[in-house]
């Protein structure tokens, strides 16, 4: 049974998986350890210096993060809220190899306590408003959050110097209305703003099946939940370099350096005039479907619970 964060009490759960390293997360993972809980994090974590100095817009936080960073580095830096975190959880799910190696680096986590499980997806939603064949698509997508660290402001100006229509779909961020006014004013005729879309909604998929690419030139991605929905909905991938994304796409996605303005336009290029490779749609659809990935989690939860009852488990085979 799932109880619902909001309405429920922690204590009647037996697992919390927690989702992302915040604050608000450190908290329930306190709670979840005193009253006897099951406690599993995914950390959604990439920590990337390059990644991180891109995201960072102000001078001032850049030679911040770089004296933590480096801090970090010479394994300088005191516990943290992160490191704690991490280390109440009974196991650590990050959604990549590469993630994985990360925490073990930079957080001090056994490996024995990690088990990498990827991202899935749920194709059904798509597949509802599957109308379009390959000559209806008419646009470029980028779907997220309007902010740095999503690097819109580039792919905006990459789409006017090619003249490629593009729709953005996404809020704005509230610290970042600055960031999303730019955005606006930069956008050429051939750019579309749509907006907040409901996920798993109509307008949204039909957009899906409409690109002839989506495109996540972000400063970091793991992997981007809407790269995998875009190649399930048959269209072709441009992605950022920086993250997982090469442990989900390989070389069936055009990847980009988000620093590089021309690096951004030549892949906008290749995806508008080349069709998708066939392997990737097939690729997230078995690979990263969510009812294989959802399985993997429901078997990890049940074997969890029977350790935590005394039953002795073979912990060999994680994956």
């Amino acid at each position: 049974m799932l109880l619902d964060c909001w309405g429920d009490r922690i204590q009647h759960g037996d697992c919390v998986h927690v989702f992302g390293l915040s604050h608000a997360a450190l908290e329930l993972a306190r709670i979840a350890r005193c009253r006897g809980a099951v406690l599993v994090v995914s950390p959604i974590l990439w920590y990337h210096l390059r990644s991180l100095w891109g995201t960072e817009r102000s001078w001032a936080g850049r030679w911040k993060l770089l004296a933590g960073f480096a801090a970090r580095y010479c394994r300088l830096h005191p516990a943290d809220w992160k490191r704690e975190l991490l280390s109440l959880a009974d196991i650590v799910l990050p959604n990549s190899a590469a993630e994985a190696e990360q925490l073990v680096r930079w957080f001090g986590v056994p490996r024995d306590r990690i088990r990498v499980i990827p991202n899935g997806v749920d194709p059904s939603w798509l597949d509802r408003e599957r109308t379009s064949s390959p000559g209806d698509r008419d646009l470029m997508l980028c779907v997220g959050r309007i902010e740095p660290r999503k690097n819109q402001l580039a792919v905006i100006q990459a789409a006017n110097a090619l003249g490629v229509p593009l729709v953005i779909v996404g809020g704005e961020h509230p610290v970042y209305a600055d960031y999303a006014e730019t955005c606006r004013q930069l956008a050429g005729p051939n750019v579309r703003f749509a907006g907040p879309l409901t996920h798993r909604g109509p307008a949204l998929a039909r957009l899906f099946w409409r690109a002839r690419a989506v495109v996540l030139a972000s400063w970091f991605e793991t992997p981007g939940l809407a790269a995998l929905e875009g190649a399930a909905a048959g269209a072709n991938v441009v992605i950022t370099c920086y993250g997982s994304t090469r442990e989900y796409f390989a070389e069936l996605a055009y990847y980009v350096r988000p620093q590089s303005l021309r690096s951004i336009c030549d892949a906008l290029w290749q995806a508008w005039h080349v069709q998708p490779p066939a392997e990737l749609m097939v690729r997230v659809r078995t690979r990263y479907r969510w009812a294989r990935i959802g399985r993997q989690l429901a078997d990890l939860y049940d074997e969890l619970l029977l350790e935590r009852a005394g039953v002795r488990l073979d912990r060999t085979r994680a994956a």
